[in-house]
């Protein structure tokens, strides 16, 4: 069948770009650049673990009662983080407002009438990634592509 000669991109009602039968989303954040290709809905986010800002006051407004309890370290706040920009990027909605609302400590979450499997896991000691995906999805592969 070969490559097709153009491309044509779409737009959600939210303005997110989308390929018809193909969904896609993009992160980047200090030494990677993340994309994730699938038939149903997915959203991914990675982060630099930084501890150079006030984490607690941000958990605060962004995080609920249940996940404040649950943050031990940095390594919990940014999976929740990630998950929670995942979760939204999957649904199309991208960062909202109120991100208490939503609550990523299961594996499973519900949104919009729909569940979404969420997984997170370290890169590497300062990097972590967090994918958001359709719960009826069997098979998540992760390939690493270095510029060396």
């Amino acid at each position: 069948r070969g490559i097709p000669a153009t491309i044509k991109f779409l737009l959600t009602t939210a303005n997110k770009p989308y390929l018809p039968n193909i969904n896609f989303n993009l992160s980047h954040s200090g030494d990677y650049v993340v994309i994730a290709i699938g038939e149903n809905a997915l959203g991914v986010d990675v982060e630099v673990i930084k501890d150079h800002f006030d984490h607690d006051l941000l958990a605060k407004v962004c995080f609920t009662i249940n996940e404040r309890k649950q943050i031990g370290n940095l390594e919990d706040f940014y999976t929740f983080w990630t998950r929670k920009e995942a979760l939204l990027k999957a649904t199309g909605e991208g960062l909202i407002d109120n991100l208490l609302e939503i609550e990523c400590i299961s594996h499973r979450v519900k949104r919009h009438k729909e569940i979404y499997a969420l997984k997170s896991f370290l890169i590497d000691d300062k990097h972590l990634l967090s994918i958001a995906y359709d719960e009826n999805v069997e098979d998540v592969y992760f390939w690493e592509i270095t510029a060396n």
